[in-house]
C-alpha cells in the first residue's frame, strides 16, 4: 500500500503539475520536498483509482475538482495519519524555507467554551475564504499549505478556583 507520504503534498499540487504534461519525473522535481518518479507513479495511480484525479478529451490529468476539501467518508485514522504527515512538512518547513515563502505564526488565547465554539467557527470561515481565493486565482503557478492547529494546554479551570485579578 502507497504509504501517506507519497500523496501527503495537496492534491492540487499534484493536479497542477500533471496538467502541464502528465508526466509522473516532472511532477516528482516539482513538489516539495521532493520524491521519485516510481513513487509519483504510485501516487497518481492512488489519486485516479479513489477518483480524484481523471484524463480529459486530451488525455491530460485533471483534477475532478479544483479545490480539494475533507471528505467525511474518508476514515479518521487515515485522516489523522495525513494531518500528521502535514504537520510534519509544516516543521520541516522552517528550515526549508527562507522567511520570505513562509508564515509560521501562533496565538495563545485564554478563552472561555463560547470562546473556543467562536474561535472555531473564525478559523471555518478563513478556510473557506482561503479556498474561494484560489478557486478565483487564474495565475495559479504554485501550492502552498496552510495548517492551523487548534488545542488546548491546560484542562479547564473551574470559575471558583480562579486566582482573583489584581485590583479586583
Amino acid at each position: 500500500m502507497l504509504e501517506i507520504k507519497y500523496v501527503r503534498q495537496n492534491l492540487s499540487a499534484v493536479s497542477e503539475a500533471l496538467q502541464k504534461r502528465g508526466d509522473a519525473a516532472d511532477l516528482a522535481r516539482q513538489l516539495s520536498p521532493q520524491i521519485k518518479p516510481k513513487e509519483a507513479e504510485e501516487a497518481i495511480g492512488v489519486l485516479r483509482s479513489l477518483g480524484f484525479i481523471h484524463r480529459d478529451r486530451h488525455g491530460r490529468v485533471r483534477p475532478t475538482e479544483e479545490t480539494v476539501r475533507k471528505d467525511s467518508r474518508f476514515a479518521t485514522f487515515h485522516w489523522a495519519k495525513l494531518m500528521r504527515a502535514k504537520i510534519d512538512l509544516a516543521r520541516e518547513a522552517i528550515e526549508r524555507y527562507p522567511r520570505e515563502q513562509r508564515d509560521i505564526s501562533e496565538v495563545y488565547a485564554p478563552l472561555s467554551d463560547e470562546g473556543y465554539a467562536e474561535m472555531k467557527n473564525e478559523i471555518a470561515k478563513l478556510r473557506r475564504k482561503m479556498l474561494a481565493l484560489s478557486e478565483r486565482d487564474k495565475g495559479r503557478n504554485r501550492v502552498w499549505q496552510c495548517n492551523v492547529n487548534f488545542f488546548p494546554l491546560s484542562s479547564t479551570i473551574e470559575t471558583s478556583k480562579r486566582v482573583p485579578e489584581a485590583g479586583a
